[in-house]
């Protein structure tokens, strides 16, 4: 500039000029290319992304129910089957007809017999007709005491496994429980009215209803027991006044 300054102002001023619109037109274009190139930060819809079983949206847990697919719906529709026909094998209440709808008829009830006693300090006692059970059944509701209803084969081997548990059971809640069973061959017609397709199997009355009933094999038995234990509590809560 000092140097164009010598040859005249004119030419000086023209130079300044001609830098300043230069400047300016840098700015310009820096003003048109950086937004392209960097775009100013600014608030967007966060979309969905899938981490899982969960969505995550705008910092928020949406949690989703996939469909399932075919195999995993018919195997699940197996389960089931498989637990209804379990239970259907485990049996009823012999004094309610089918289904739970009508009592049964006390015709097929039978007698109590005259040697039959209802069990006491941790022994297993006997039921072999439908009396035998409503008299231990009022037996039990008196003492404020839960029944358990053990059916057995005499020549099922695992019936013959789990009977010393089953015996250790009855002395160890010989307070809270009376246990009782019934050989599947001296008590057939009993059986029948209890519609048990399969041994070991326990029912646990409380308070004169059938409340649980459950294959008792050796590997299923301390779950059992955990559930016994689970209901002496529940009939103690209900028989304290």
């Amino acid at each position: 500039v000092q140097s164009l300054s010598d040859r005249g102002p004119m030419t000086a001023r023209a130079l300044c000029l001609l830098l300043l619109t230069t400047d300016v037109l840098c700015l310009r274009h820096r003003a048109l290319v950086v937004p392209m190139a960097c775009p100013p930060s600014r608030s967007v819809a966060p979309s969905a992304r899938f981490r899982g079983n969960v969505f995550r949206k705008s910092g928020r847990d949406t949690s989703v129910t996939s469909p399932l697919p075919a195999h995993a719906k018919s195997a699940e529709r197996g389960l089931q089957a498989a637990r209804l026909a379990q239970q259907h094998a485990c049996g009823r209440d012999p004094r309610v007809g089918k289904g739970g709808l009508w009592p049964s008829s006390h015709a097929h009830e039978g007698a109590v017999a005259s040697d039959w006693s209802a069990t006491d300090n941790g022994a297993l006692g006997s039921i072999q007709s439908v009396a035998e059970l409503q008299a231990a059944i009022a037996c039990a509701n008196e003492r404020e005491r839960l029944l358990v209803l053990k059916f057995f084969s005499p020549r099922c081997t695992t019936c013959r496994a789990i009977a010393p548990k089953v015996a250790r059971a009855a002395r160890k809640l010989r307070t809270d429980v009376d246990f009782y069973e019934v050989d599947t061959h001296a008590a057939k017609a009993f059986c029948k009215q209890c519609t048990v397709k399969s041994v070991p199997v326990a029912h646990v009355y409380s308070r004169g209803k059938l409340t649980e009933k459950a294959i008792i094999e050796p590997n299923l038995w301390a779950a059992f027991l955990s559930r016994l234990d689970a209901l002496v509590s529940e009939a103690m809560m209900k028989f304290s006044p």
